[in-house]
């Protein structure tokens, strides 16, 4: 048998029994509206999915994404609260809009009405949390913002927003969409 074949079928059972193998990189969701239950971003230009070990709670099961929605005083409109997370919390991203009435585009992070909140433990501890909340002094969010394109049975839509903490890399949330079934 020819040496290099002999080689090459080595090589090949010794990387099977060791575990090579070729990882495929993660991909953001498609954008879709019809209650898919996915949501995905790039968070400084990498993708990321919710995912990781999230304990079910009672007999609820494990949750990483979840979606709410809250009829105001006013009884015209509504809140709108989108969390997702990765092992337990450890990352998360959070928005919230208050004032919403149908599928269109919202500024969120720039007045009372909405919030913005990211956490990534892998951070230097100072820079963990990225909470905004309309009249932090010295954090902020810019061109925060929400595409509603479904609102009913299911929300779905896009998002992004820049969060800067005096102290802490910029945040850059890009290319973000959701889709979840209430």
């Amino acid at each position: 048998m020819n040496r290099s074949v002999f080689l090459v079928i080595w090589l090949t059972i010794g990387c099977q029994l060791l575990g090579c193998h070729h990882e495929v990189p993660p991909e953001l969701p498609s954008e879709t509206t019809t209650g898919k239950d996915t949501f995905g971003c790039l968070v400084n230009g990498k993708v990321w999915l919710p995912g990781g070990h999230v304990p079910a709670v009672g007999f609820g099961k494990p949750k990483n994404l979840e979606v709410e929605l809250g009829l105001n005083p006013d009884g015209k409109t509504t809140n709108l609260s989108v969390y997702a997370q990765i092992n337990q919390g450890e990352k998360h991203i959070l928005f919230f809009k208050s004032g919403i009435t149908t599928v269109g585009s919202y500024r969120i992070g720039v007045d009372s009405t909405s919030d913005v909140h990211y956490r990534d433990e892998s951070l230097p501890k100072k820079c963990w949390d990225f909470y905004y909340y309309s009249g932090q002094p010295g954090k902020q969010v810019i061109d925060g913002k929400i595409i509603l394109t479904r609102y009913d049975s299911v929300v779905s839509g896009r998002f992004s927003f820049t969060l800067v903490q005096p102290g802490c890399d910029t945040i850059r949330i890009t290319d973000g969409r959701f889709d979840i079934k209430i």
